[in-house]
This record gives C-alpha cells, structure tokens and sequence, in this order.
C-alpha cells in the first residue's frame, strides 16, 4: 500500500515528539551501590535495560534521519539529543502509566475508534489523511488500513502500532492534564483584586544614586555571610555536581605546516588545469577527502561559496583555489545543462544470480527476457492500475509491498546513474527498460518538473590541519604539563607559564558531554564522576578530544546534594557582584536618608547632591506606572522601586530604596483608581491559562520527585 510509505515518512519523529511534549522531565542522578555493574536505570522498581533504551535510540534515530533526509549525517550534538529524548520517553511511559492507572485514565476501544474515523479526529490522524491539494480528510482511507491490517507487512504494523501509540498517548495525556487543570478556580472577588493592580497607576518623581558612580568597597566574611543567609534558596543543588578545571592545548597548524599545505594546493591546482576532463573524477577521489559528486547541481545546491562562480562560467572554467575556514578548495566546471529539477518515477525490478538478492535464482538473460515481456504489457495496457497491480506480481524490490513500485517524487540526481540518465532521456509518460546493478527496471516516467539551469563541477578540498609532527609537538607540551601540575592550585600560574590560560567548568552533572565550549568532553567527565576521583585530583592522563585538542583536566571539588557551602557560593562571580552591590546600597541609603532631612521637596533633595556630585545623580518622573510594570525610570528593571510607589501615600518622600541599578528616594504625584468590573472575566481567563501553561511545564518535575529513580546511565556510556 503506497499510503503506508506515506504515512511512515510523514509520521517520522511522531513518537520522539510524544516522548517530549508528555511533560518534559529534568532527569535526576541517583546512585546505586554495587561490586558490579547495575542495570541501566530502575524507576518505580521497574528495570530499564540498556537494551531497550538502546533499541529506542536506533528506533529514533532512524525517525530522525527520515525527517531530516538519510543523506545529513548525524552530529554529535543530534546524537546527545536523540539519547536525551529515549531516556525521557523510557521514564514518561513508567511514570505516566503509574500515574494514569492509579487515576484510571484509560482509553476505550470506541474512544480509539473515534479518533481514527469518527467526530473527534486525532491531529497526528488527520494530518496524515488529509490531501494536500483539497484539505479534505479521508477517513475511508483511514478504514481501509484498519480492516487489511492483517495483509500488512510486518514494517507496516509495526509502523500503524507506533501511531496507535502515540495517538492513544495523547488522549490519555489531554485527560490527564484536564483533570489537573479542573482543580484550579479563580474566584471573582480575587480577579478583581488583581485586575485592579493591573490598571490603577500612579505617577512618581524619583531621585537616584548610580552604583557606577562609587568605587567598589571592601567586602568581608560577615557581607558573603549576610547575603548567602538572606538568598539561600539560590544555592540549593538539586543533584550533585562537579567542578572541572582544564587546560586546553590544541592542535593548531604551524608556518612550516601552512607553507606545506600552500605548497600542496599550488601543485594540485596546476593538476587539476591540465587533466583531461575523463580523468578529472579519479583525480579529485585520489587527493581530495570530499569525494567527487557527480550530481548535476542547482543555484541552491551548489557548494557553499561557488555559487556565483560555477554558474556564470562556461565548461572548462577551473577556479584558483580559495581559503575556506578549515580548508583550501579550488573548482572545476565540467559541464552546464538544462535539466529537472525533480523525477517521479515508477519501477518493477526484475532481478537475477549475482544483483544481492538471495532469493532470486533466474539468470540474467532471463531477467531480461522477463523485462522486455513486462514492458510490451505495460505499454499496452498503459494503466497506472495495471502498472502496480503488475509491479506488486513481479518486483523484486522490497518495497513494492509499501509502494506499489511508486518511488515518488525525488531530486534529480539521487536515483543510480543509469537510471537517472533513462529517467532523463524518456519524456513524461514513456515506459523504458534499463540495467543497473541490482537489476532489470522496467521504468514508468510518471513526471518531470520543468528544466532548471544545473552544472557538473568538480570540487578539490585540502584540509588545513597540523601535521603529524606538530601534533607529536602538542601532545609532548601537554604531557609536560601534566607531569609538572602537581595540584589543582598549581594550574592558573602554570598554563600561564605555558602560554596557555586555564578553564572551569563548575556545576558539571554527571551526564554533561561538554566543558564549557569544549566539546565531546564525555571522558574527562566519566573520569571526574569515578569513585576513585577524589575532589583536588589530577587526572593522570591526557585526553584526546576530536583529534585536535589534548586536555590537561583536575577535579576541583564536589558539590553534594543540598545546599552549596558558603565556601563554595563566595567564588561564584555573580555572588560577589550581589554581596558588591549590596554594600553600595548601604552606603548610599545613608547618604540619601541625610539629604532627605529638612528638605523642602524632593527636587531640592537632587539640588543638594547635585552641587557636590554631578555624576553619580540623576532626577526623573516616571508616568503611569501599574504594579505590573517592570521598567522604572531610565529604562531600568527595578521591582522594589515600583512596589514601594504602590506602598507609599502620594506627596510622601520614601526612605532611601535599593535597587538593581542604584539606591532611590521616590514621592508619589498622582494616584489614579480605576473600575475593573469590565475586565474581571478576561483576568481569570488570563489566571487559568497562565495556570495550565505553568502546569504542563512543571507537573513532570513534580511527578519526577514522586517517583523513585535509580539512574545509572553513567556506567554504560
């Protein structure tokens, strides 16, 4: 069935996608203690296996590479994430289905039945059945999959399996949060309150003195102490962590290996003028480590940078060779035609011994006698019926049974050359017979979109890379290095010496893959995680990261679950900045308090700063202010400075107000009330959607500290 191919391309991340839209977990560590190796990860006493979690990153995996087009290689970036997103489905299918069980949330037979073909149609449903051109769903379609599923391939079932998944999934889901959302009512009384926040304003005249304007003052154990007391709750460590100091040497081309390279490109440039254009594929293929493509190219297809060259220059063009930002790369143009931009094209192989299909014993002549007769009938018949019903009796291809020998719609270029070329040589409509590796194809040329400037061109890329003996060089330095770093204390001076600079990477979890802009770290964290590395540690050897950096790397410390130490939280640049500022606020809050006394109105307050510090003072009006306003004044974020308007009586200069960016002395002009009656309903509707948007954020971290997980991914990979 060709809807079937249709409905597993389009469905692609389907299941990815309910594994992350569910609730979006933030996974926690915990640890097990054992001689050996403990299993993958235990959630409500229910083993994950790392065979399963394993198979869930292939099953994702291969959706991702549908969606995204087999022919993009993965990054390790897409990587990391595809294993985020198969650990989370793993745990939401635990945790959920606990969840809906103990609730009773289920999802009926009817009810499925329904989202398939009845009133209430699943979205995932309807977008699959649903044709393009008219917007028109097909439930019939939809009725007719369900009642042959029996007749299906088993890729096919496991393919209908997998929606059925994920559209029951997402019932269960919408019921799940429905009942959540049930449970919270804003009361009329309490709209109003809050509406009338919104709209009563006040205008208020403001003197303030500028942080900036004031040296940093002397800051002691007693200040660190005040503010780590009063801020806590900002130093509360949900899962223990690591801090990770390195020093990074990379492997970076020298003069000598830059002129080697240079001197490379030269010589290949002059072979690349003089070869003869039948032996301009091996040559690129012998020196280049990006292959020559023989695919015609469009405007936008063309490699990055080319473009302008390649498509205003006639065959035989070769272009002098240009620095890339890892590379050197100089073109070639072999050849400029008109060509579509797309094929449609239908197929039944006939294959024979020797093509790779075990199952075929028929030889190659009979192969071909097979595909001339197939050819005269489907001539004759010329029936887009008959074709398939023809194709589904005698292809070989094995997705025949999805496609009805349908390939669709693909770019030019990507079919195998001899059936491109026949493709291309045959108008829309014709039937042809060609040989390609795996066979005889009697080919259908069902469509061909309109020609398209395209051009052949041959691409030489020299890498600019260090040598081997640079690299040697490099390792050599680090190793030194590492024998010379006797303690973690050593290495800022040390890197110094070195002409290096030392990095840290604090709040490291134990499944981070990356070091603060060092990337595919994954080892220097697994050593720092190991039971044996204590806080102070150096590692003992090198790492190698994507073959261009040696790490020198030492544990600094380990911060454990719970509150961070003072100790800790003093060397955190944010938190001397605060406890900095702070100090500030206090000396000016005396500084203006002083002024204030006896002052006539606040202006004069301003006046008198004024003529002994120009600088450091500023006088403004701020109009209209609501208690939901967020900027103050000068362009400023300063919630305590408006919630203080809203707490002082009009004509009243405040006592002195720290803020974010200086220390305010504030006097209310206006107050205007307001009569929120006509708004009471829109603010509760406001109240409940903020409440279930906050719900479908956080309600996963709060089933997450309910649930028991044991996570031991860390010994696995």
């Amino acid at each position: 069935m060709a809807v079937i191919g249709k409905i597993r391309k389009h469905s692609g991340f389907l299941v990815a996608i309910i594994g992350i839209s569910i609730l979006g977990f933030v996974i926690q560590d915990m640890s097990r203690n054992s001689n050996s190796i403990p299993p993958f990860a235990v959630v409500n006493g229910k083993d994950i296996r790392y065979e399963d979690y394993q198979t869930r990153v292939d099953e994702l995996t291969e959706r991702y590479q549908q969606a995204q087009g087999t022919d993009i290689p993965l990054t390790a970036e897409d990587r990391e994430q595809i294993g985020v997103m198969a650990w989370q489905q793993l745990l939401n299918e635990i945790i959920l289905e606990s969840s809906y069980g103990k609730l009773g949330i289920t999802v009926s037979i009817e009810e499925m039945n329904d989202m398939y073909y009845g009133t209430f149609i699943s979205p995932y449903i309807r977008n699959m059945f649903t044709d393009p051109a008219t917007g028109v769903f097909n439930s019939q379609q939809v009725v007719n999959i369900i009642q042959n599923f029996d007749q299906l391939s088993p890729e096919d079932k496991k393919t209908l399996n997998n929606i059925e998944k994920v559209v029951k999934s997402e019932r269960q889901r919408e019921k799940y949060l429905t009942l959540l959302y049930k449970s919270y009512y804003v009361p009329s009384e309490f709209a109003k309150a809050i509406a009338g926040k919104q709209m009563d304003s006040r205008t208020s005249e403001y003197v303030m003195l500028n942080y900036a304007g004031m040296d940093d003052p002397a800051v002691d154990e007693s200040d660190y102490k005040k503010f780590y007391d009063k801020n806590k709750y900002m130093f509360l460590q949900q899962e223990e962590t690591r801090t990770i100091d390195f020093v990074a040497f990379n492997v970076i081309p020298t003069a000598a290996d830059m002129e080697n390279i240079e001197r490379t490109v030269e010589e290949y440039y002059e072979e690349l003028k003089s070869k003869p254009a039948a032996e301009v594929q091996d040559f690129v293929n012998s020196v280049s480590p990006v292959r020559f493509d023989s695919i015609y190219k469009k405007r936008s297809d063309i490699y990055p940078g080319w473009d302008s060259a390649l498509f205003s220059s006639t065959p035989g063009t070769t272009f002098a060779p240009k620095r890339m930002r890892t590379s050197y790369q100089m073109a070639r143009l072999l050849d400029v035609q008109m060509r579509p931009d797309s094929l449609h094209a239908e197929h039944i192989l006939i294959a024979y011994q020797g093509t790779g299909n075990n199952n075929v014993t028929r030889t190659k002549d009979e192969a071909k006698h097979l595909a001339d007769s197939l050819l005269s009938v489907v001539r004759r018949l010329n029936s887009q019926q008959a074709f398939t019903s023809i194709a589904s009796q005698y292809s070989d291809d094995p997705s025949v049974e999805q496609n009805g020998g349908d390939l669709g719609w693909m770019p030019e270029g990507t079919f195998i050359k001899a059936f491109n070329d026949a493709m291309l040589k045959g108008a829309a409509g014709s039937y042809t017979v060609v040989e390609t590796p795996y066979g005889y194809h009697v080919i259908y040329v069902a469509g061909k979109t309109s020609p398209v400037k395209k051009v052949l061109a041959a691409l030489v890329s020299v890498p600019i890379e260090a040598s081997n003996e640079t690299d040697k060089a490099v390792y050599a330095e680090a190793s030194k290095f590492n024998a010379e770093c006797k303690s973690v204390g050593m290495m800022d001076s040390l890197a110094g010496k070195y002409g290096q600079f030392k990095r840290s990477a604090p709040g490291t979890s134990i499944m981070a893959s990356s070091l603060s802009g060092l990337q595919q770290a994954r080892e220097i964290v697994r050593w720092a995680y190991d039971k044996q590395t204590k806080a102070g540690s150096m590692a003992p050897q090198i790492f190698s990261i994507d073959n261009d950096v040696y790490v020198v790397a030492a544990l600094k410390e380990i911060s454990k679950k719970g509150y961070m130490p003072l100790e800790q939280a003093k060397q955190m640049p944010a938190v001397t900045y605060a406890v900095v500022r702070d100090k500030k606020a206090e000396l000016l809050k005396d500084k203006l308090d002083k002024y204030v006394d006896g002052a006539a109105n606040l202006y004069s307050v301003y006046q008198k700063i004024y003529a002994e510090d120009s600088t450091s003072v500023s006088y403004d009006t701020a109009y209209q202010l609501t208690f939901n306003s967020r900027i103050y004044g000068q362009g400023s974020m300063e919630d305590n400075v408006i919630g203080s308007v809203f707490g002082l009586r009009p004509m009243t200069i405040s006592k002195a107000i720290k803020g974010f960016n200086g220390v305010y002395l504030v006097n209310v002009l206006s107050s205007e009330k307001s009569n929120p009656e006509g708004v009471i309903y829109p603010v509760k509707m406001q109240m409940e959607q903020g409440f279930q948007q906050g719900l479908q954020q956080n309600a996963g971290s709060a089933l997450q500290k309910l649930a028991d997980i044991e996570d031991n991914r860390r010994f696995y990979y």
